[in-house]
């Protein structure tokens, strides 16, 4: 791929864990659809859908490529789209991260889409989690992720990357 094709490639922190026994975090494929859903009501004229490729994510399915890929080990190999099954696992050890990407003339991700990504996450996934575990089972958020994209843009525009 061409690098001047490229507009955002950068992976953002979510979560960590330093304690030497914490569960994974995981997600099942009807539970991306829930959040794809609750995505498009915070983000009128937003059509999304679980992306079936190896790491899984969210495909906004607008004009230009953007997805929020999960990096999942074992993200299941979806041939129905509307398959059900299978669950994976958001956690990679000890951190949760998501690659931002946005080819082909695609405009970069806002406060916004992170946001709604956030909230959805937090809503079909985390909240269950704290349930299940009684609070967080060790897991932190790191400090504000839209920070972090911020931060890419600048040192991106300065040259830096």
């Amino acid at each position: 791929m061409n690098l001047e094709d490229m507009h955002t490639y950068t992976s953002i922190g979510i979560m960590y864990n330093r304690r030497r026994r914490k569960p994974a975090i995981v997600c099942t494929l009807d539970q991306v659809r829930e959040m794809c859903r609750i995505m498009e009501g915070l983000l009128p004229g937003t059509k999304l859908q679980v992306e079936p490729i190896g790491g899984g994510g969210i495909e906004f399915m607008n004009t230009h490529y953007k997805s929020i890929r999960f990096l999942a080990q074992d993200f299941p190999w979806i041939k129905d789209p509307q398959t059900t099954k299978g669950s994976f696992s958001l956690t990679n050890g000890s951190y949760m991260s998501v690659c931002l990407k946005a080819f082909y003339d695609a405009p970069p991700f806002t406060d916004n889409e992170l946001l709604a990504y956030f909230k959805a996450l937090n809503q079909v996934v985390l909240a269950p989690l704290c349930g299940e575990n009684k609070g967080w089972a060790g897991w932190n958020v790191y400090n504000d992720p839209c920070k972090q994209l911020t931060k890419y843009y600048r040192e991106k525009a300065r040259g830096g990357y």
